[in-house]
């Protein structure tokens, strides 16, 4: 009996194999940047399972890191259309002639790219979009195993650094270069992405790489150079710098896709990218917000605690998130004798408040203001943070460098409260 069982599982799991072993399998490559083909499987169409007649795939992939091309070496007859629109690739096929259907176990086609290098794309079947169906029009089920292109060895590297500085500062972030590849560099392209509400772009300042463009938008540098049909010697340089002026929190500032660097042959090198990043100084004068444990279902305050400002304040702007889901915010109460608070709530999850004097005022050591919650009847941790665009300035608008502490409001049940080092 135990036998005659087994038997049965045996066969029940070679028909399932059977059912699920159709697959469209992208291969994933590792290669260097430039033109680079991607190959395409289409796995157990043969015999009762076979009979391909008509087949629709749709495919994303990176479109900031490559080109899409177009198909090559299809394997199956008949007609193969790619849609104009590149991304997702739209791939379809109909068998010749009508009614015809064809077996096919391996390679169906190549995905031809070219290919920026730096970073890796994945190429990801939009399965629901995707259909293979056989000569009478019956889907045939199918599995899609997604695929990829990975940069091989790279040959130099491209980097920025990390650097401390004070807010309110304009800092220059150092763009180097570094490999014996980069010896006839004819031109390049760095993207950059920035929050923009931590940093802001001011300027390019050359160093050994000159004639060079930027353009920033929302939060993304272009930064372009062609050598004016020239190429360089840059195997060991300080190409420039980027000049922002710092705002707010840690900034990092990444390389993404799009990066290029191209040799004399116009082909793209292998380059590896080293991102920057920007921390604050740790200053004396700090606004935290304090840790506080309250009871569900009630009112709880929550202050705001200044501390070694030495410094006449002009300007204060603090953008405050809290967790709307626990917190209902009804309102606020001032601790000093700063005048002339303007706060709006509209937006879910934040307060935002404005002070200004254009004689300026002290802050002294103690609550500035206490935000006011209704606290949810489940309770829990409910964190209230700085958020960006928190600043205070003297009275020539001049930023006042100073610590930004984040507390919350907790039940005592458990997680307690955690601070995040602002600025």
């Amino acid at each position: 009996m135990i036998k005659k069982i087994l038997q049965l599982v045996v066969v029940l799991l070679f028909t399932a194999q059977g059912v699920m072993a159709q697959s469209v399998e992208i291969h994933d490559v590792v290669t260097a940047p430039g033109d680079i083909s991607v190959q395409v499987d289409m796995m157990g169409y043969t015999g009762t399972n076979g009979n391909v007649a008509a087949i629709t795939l749709s495919i994303e992939f990176d479109s900031d890191l490559m080109d899409f091309v177009g198909i090559d070496d299809t394997q199956l007859n008949g007609s193969w259309v790619v849609s104009d629109d590149a991304n997702p690739i739209i791939i379809t096929y109909t068998a010749t002639p009508t009614g015809t259907g064809y077996d096919i176990n391996g390679k169906a086609f190549d995905l031809l790219f070219y290919y920026r290098g730096g970073f890796s794309s994945d190429l990801l079947f939009d399965t629901v979009s995707c259909e293979i169906a056989n000569s009478d029009l019956a889907g045939i089920p199918s599995t899609y195993v997604d695929g990829s292109v990975t940069q091989s060895a790279a040959v130099g590297t491209v980097s920025m650094t990390a650097l401390v500085d004070t807010i309110g500062n304009t800092v220059y972030m150092p763009v180097d270069m570094d490999g014996a590849a980069f010896d006839s560099v004819a031109s390049v392209t760095f993207k950059v992405a920035f929050d923009d509400c931590r940093m802001s772009f001011e300027n390019i300042v050359e160093d050994a790489m000159t004639g060079v463009t930027a353009n920033a938008s929302d939060g993304m540098l272009t930064i372009e150079w062609d050598g004016n049909g020239a190429t360089m010697d840059f195997t060991s340089h300080h190409l420039f710098d980027i000049e922002f002026v710092y705002i707010w929190d840690t900034a990092d500032v990444v390389f993404v896709a799009g990066c290029e660097v191209s040799d004399v042959d116009l082909t793209p090198l292998a380059v590896d990218y080293t991102d920057g990043v920007v921390t604050p100084v740790v200053e004396s004068s700090s606004l935290t917000i304090s840790d506080v444990t309250g009871t569900p279902d009630t009112n709880v305050d929550v202050p705001i605690v200044a501390a070694g400002f030495v410094t006449d304040v002009g300007a204060i702007t603090m953008n405050i998130s809290y967790d709307d889901a626990k917190l209902t915010y009804t309102g606020y109460t001032k601790q000093q004798l700063l005048t002339g608070w303007v706060v709006t709530s509209s937006n879910p999850g934040l307060v935002e408040m404005e002070w200004s004097s254009l004689t300026g005022e002290t802050l002294a050591d103690g609550d500035l203001v206490t935000l006011q919650f209704n606290y949810d009847t489940l309770g829990g941790q409910a964190d209230v943070k700085f958020v960006c665009g928190t600043i205070v300035k003297d009275v020539n608008l001049v930023t006042i460098p100073n610590g930004f502490v984040d507390g919350s409001v907790t039940d005592g049940s458990g997680g307690g409260s955690y601070t995040v080092s602002g600025m």
